[in-house]
C-alpha cells in the first residue's frame, strides 16, 4: 500500500500545536507566582469591505410647517402685552424690552440729561495759530501783570453764549455743557464757535477763533418732559418748497431719532412740530407731516399716535423739528 504524501505536513501541524501548548504553559507556570496571565496578539491577514450603501433620507414636509410652532408662541406672547405696546410693537416683538432695539449706528443727537458734553473745545491747539502755528511759551508773572486768558463760544451772529476764564495758558481741552451762564440751552442746527484770548506776562493780547460747530439734534427733559429736537433745514432737499422731500440726512436724522423714542418710550403717543422760518403755513406744515409720517413709520405705529403740527415764522436760531412725548 502507498503512503499518503501530505502526512508529514500532519506530523508538522501536530508538532506545532504542541510546541504553542508547552510555550503557553511554560509562560503561564512563570506568571502563576504574579497572579496573571501573559496577553496574546492575534493578527488577521485578511480583510474584508464594509458595505457602506445607505439608503437615501426621506422626510415629507409641508411649506412653512417649521414655522408653524414658532409663530404661533410669537403671537401668543404679544396678546398677553398690554394693548398700546402690542400695536406699537407689529410684529417686533421684544422691542420694548431690549436696550439694543433699533440702536442705529450713527450718533448725531446729543443726550443732554446723560450729562454729556455737547462740544469739546481746544482753546491751547486754536492759541497756536497767534503764535505761528507753535504752542505759545509758559511763562512767569512779570511784576503786577500775569498770564490770563478767556474762552467765550459765540454764535453764528457773534453774540457771546457762554464765556470761561483763568490765570496763565489756557486748557489743552475744555468740555463744553451746551448751557449758557444762565441755563440755556443751544439751538440746534446753529452755528457756534470757541473764541480764545490770551494775554502774556507782558500785557500783550494774542486772539485765534476754533473751527464752528453745530449739533444735528438733542434730546432733553424738562418740565413738560422728554423732548427730542433736530435740525430743520439739513432734514429736507433744496428744490421747491411746496413739495417738499427728506433728504438722506433727514431720513438718517428720524432712523437714530426713532431708535431713541423706541429704546425709551415705547407705545407712547408723540408730537412732531416743524419750527420754521418760513412764513407759509402750507409749506411749515409739510415738513411736519413729512417727519411725523416717517417717525411712525419706523417707530411701527399707527399714523394717528403721532401727532403734526407746525408754527411758521420762527426766528432764524429757533429753526428745528421738535418731538414730544406725550403722556
Amino acid at each position: 500500500m502507498r503512503p499518503r504524501r501530505h502526512a508529514p505536513a500532519a506530523f508538522a501541524a501536530v508538532a506545532a500545536l504542541a510546541a504553542f501548548a508547552a510555550a503557553a504553559a511554560s509562560a503561564q507556570d512563570q506568571q502563576a507566582g504574579k497572579g496573571s496571565l501573559p496577553d496574546v496578539t492575534i493578527e488577521a491577514k485578511e480583510k474584508k469591505i464594509i458595505d457602506r450603501d445607505k439608503p437615501p433620507f426621506e422626510m415629507n414636509l409641508k411649506e412653512n410647517s417649521p414655522l408653524k410652532s414658532f409663530l404661533k408662541v410669537g403671537k401668543d406672547v404679544r396678546y398677553r402685552l398690554p394693548e398700546e405696546i402690542v400695536r406699537s410693537m407689529r410684529y417686533t416683538t421684544g422691542l420694548s424690552t431690549s436696550p439694543y432695539a433699533l440702536t442705529p449706528s450713527t450718533h448725531w443727537i446729543f443726550w443732554a440729561w446723560k450729562g454729556e458734553p455737547a462740544h469739546t473745545f481746544h482753546p491751547l491747539r486754536d492759541l497756536a495759530q497767534a503764535y505761528g502755528g507753535k504752542n505759545p511759551p509758559r511763562e512767569k508773572s512779570s511784576g503786577s501783570v500775569k498770564p490770563s486768558w478767556e474762552f467765550d463760544v459765540v454764535d453764528s451772529v457773534g453774540n457771546v453764549f457762554r464765556k470761561y476764564s483763568g490765570d496763565g495758558l489756557p486748557p489743552q481741552d475744555l468740555a463744553f455743557d451746551g448751557r449758557s451762564i444762565d441755563g440755556k440751552w443751544i439751538d440746534v442746527g446753529q452755528s457756534y464757535s470757541g473764541v480764545v484770548n490770551y494775554w502774556d506776562s507782558g500785557g500783550r493780547p494774542h486772539t485765534a477763533a476754533g473751527r464752528p460747530f453745530a449739533l444735528a439734534g438733542m434730546g432733553l427733559t424738562d418740565s413738560s418732559g422728554f423732548i427730542l429736537k433736530l435740525a430743520l433745514r439739513p432734514m429736507f432737499d433744496h428744490g421747491d418748497l411746496m413739495a417738499p422731500r427728506l433728504s438722506r440726512f433727514g431720513r438718517q436724522l428720524l432712523a437714530e431719532a426713532a431708535g431713541l423714542l423706541q429704546r425709551f418710550y415705547p407705545g407712547y403717543n408723540f408730537e412732531v412740530g416743524a419750527y420754521s422760518l418760513d412764513s407759509d403755513p402750507q409749506t411749515v406744515g409739510a415738513f411736519s407731516k413729512l417727519c411725523a409720517g416717517n417717525l411712525a413709520k419706523r417707530l411701527l405705529v399707527p399714523a394717528e399716535k403721532v401727532l403734526a403740527r407746525s408754527f411758521p415764522g420762527t426766528p432764524d436760531l429757533k429753526e428745528r423739528v421738535e418731538s414730544l412725548v406725550l403722556r
